[in-house]
């Protein structure tokens, strides 16, 4: 069996995650996490697939990371989103 990766478990990811399991299940519903499939009734991540939506995380971040990039503005901040970008003050500072 070598070359077939080990499938991983919710509750593997989430604690190789350091998330609760129920922020995978958001994730899955919202299309937002790694992508898992179904063996039976059991869910399933390949570890192959959880490193590269950890890449394409890396990457799509990269931009917004660093000070001083043509994405961010004088004080390190991605520039406003455009009209209604403030959204009050409970809305996250940027």
């Amino acid at each position: 069996m070598d070359g077939i990766d080990r499938l991983l478990t919710p509750r593997d990811l989430a604690s190789y995650f350091g998330v609760p399991i129920t922020t995978l299940y958001a994730w899955r519903y919202q299309r937002q996490g790694p992508p898992g499939f179904r063996v039976g009734r059991h869910l399933r991540y390949r570890q192959a697939d959880v490193e590269a939506w950890i890449e394409s995380q890396l990457e799509e971040a990269g931009g917004w990371a660093a000070v001083g990039t043509s994405r961010c503005g004088a004080a390190g901040r991605p520039p406003a989103l455009g009209k209604g970008a403030d959204r009050g003050p409970h809305s996250t500072p940027w």
